[in-house]
Parts: C-alpha cells; sequence; structure tokens
C-alpha cells in the first residue's frame, strides 16, 4: 500500500509547482527595472542633449557606462540601443535613423560590461594589496573600455554610418581624411567622459558596488 502510494506521489511531483523550470540566469526583476530606468534616462540624456554639425554635447557615454557596470554588458547594450533610438524617435531634428549609430550607442554599455565585470580581472583585482595598485587597476579598465569605445564606436561604426549616407561628406571627403576631422572633434569629448566617469567611480566606489550588488540580487 505504501509503495502504491509513493509511486503516486512521484507521478504527481513533476506537476507541482516546486518543480517548474527555474528563472533564467541572470535575469531578474531588479535587473529589468534598472535596464528600463537606464533607457529612460538615456532616452533623456540623447532628447535635450545640444547638437552641434561637428559633434554632440552629451553625457551618454557616462550613463552608458554605468549602465555596462551594473547592468552587465548585455543589458548595458540594451538600455543604450533602445535609449538612442527612443531618444532620436523624439527628437530626430528632421534627420533619418541610423541603425548603425544606435548599434554603435548599445556597445558604449556593451564593452564597459564586458571589461568592469570580468571575472578573470576581478580576481585579479581582488588579490592586490595596495590600494594604489587598486586605483591604477581600475583606472586601467576605465581608460581600455573607454578606449574600445573611442576606437570601435566613435571612429569606425559611428564615421562609417555618417559618410556612408550623408552625400555631402562623401563627395567632399575620402574615408580616411573624414575619420581624421572626426578624431579630431570626437576624441576630446571621450577623453572629457573618461575623466568624469574615472572622478566619478574612484569616488564613489563603496556606493556604486552596493548598488551594483543589489541589481545582482
Amino acid at each position: 500500500m505504501n509503495e502504491k502510494k509513493n509511486l503516486a506521489q512521484q507521478e504527481i511531483a513533476p506537476l507541482t509547482p516546486s518543480s517548474t523550470t527555474p528563472p533564467i540566469r541572470g535575469l531578474s526583476s531588479q535587473k529589468i527595472t534598472y535596464t528600463a530606468l537606464f533607457i529612460a534616462l538615456s532616452i533623456a540624456f540623447n532628447t535635450f542633449s545640444k547638437n552641434t554639425t561637428v559633434n554632440s554635447l552629451s553625457l551618454t557615454y557616462v550613463l552608458n557606462f554605468f549602465a555596462g557596470v551594473f547592468l552587465g554588458p548585455l543589458h548595458g547594450f540594451l538600455a543604450g540601443f533602445f535609449g538612442d533610438m527612443f531618444g532620436f524617435m523624439i527628437n530626430s531634428q528632421g534627420m533619418a535613423y541610423l541603425p548603425l549609430i544606435g548599434i554603435a550607442s548599445g556597445l558604449t554599455g556593451f564593452f564597459p560590461g564586458l571589461v568592469m565585470n570580468n571575472r578573470a580581472l576581478e580576481r585579479l583585482y581582488a588579490r592586490l594589496k595596495k590600494s594604489q595598485l587598486k586605483i591604477w587597476f581600475k583606472l586601467a579598465q576605465i581608460t581600455f573600455s573607454m578606449l574600445l569605445i573611442a576606437l570601435i564606436c566613435t571612429l569606425l561604426i559611428n564615421t562609417y554610418a555618417i559618410y556612408s549616407t550623408v552625400g555631402a561628406v562623401s563627395s567632399k571627403y575620402s574615408f580616411a581624411a573624414y575619420v581624421a576631422l572626426r578624431a579630431a572633434s570626437q576624441l576630446p569629448i571621450v577623453a572629457a567622459n573618461t575623466v568624469i566617469i574615472a572622478a566619478t567611480y574612484l569616488s564613489f566606489e563603496r556606493q556604486l558596488l552596493r548598488i551594483k550588488f543589489k541589481i545582482k540580487q
């Protein structure tokens, strides 16, 4: 009798709530909420940023960087990409949307998420004894992240997107010349954002790590 009862319970067990499919790894309500928050902030930044003919006076680099730090590479990418796309829809200034620029915006969140959350680098950082070395280590991570953004997103993808779609640019400059022109105008902006990011990160590292830990829970 007991054996039949046990067999019956085993047959029913797979249908009980305790045996339901586990949640997707790395996906939580906290992460979804913060991703939506960063997208909303990115929309605001992109909508109200002041644009000139040669550069964009915006702090979206800073915002997307910390989206990647807090949320990881995937959600950092989503925050940057959708923030740029929806921000453009609100404030297009009569221009056509360029998907490549949206991808580049996403990568400004992806690269910091990849570098700043790298487990091997985190283990190496934990082994450092001197606080001065830890500071330099974080500065190196931040600088490398921003270097990837400057070279791949700003100078390569964004430049190609503009060059290939704006006839007035492609008819006047060669691609190499236009890259050099944009480097002169954009690299100082990237450098300024790097300084802001480094100063913010190092000044509020403990508070930022608490937020990061909270999101991961």
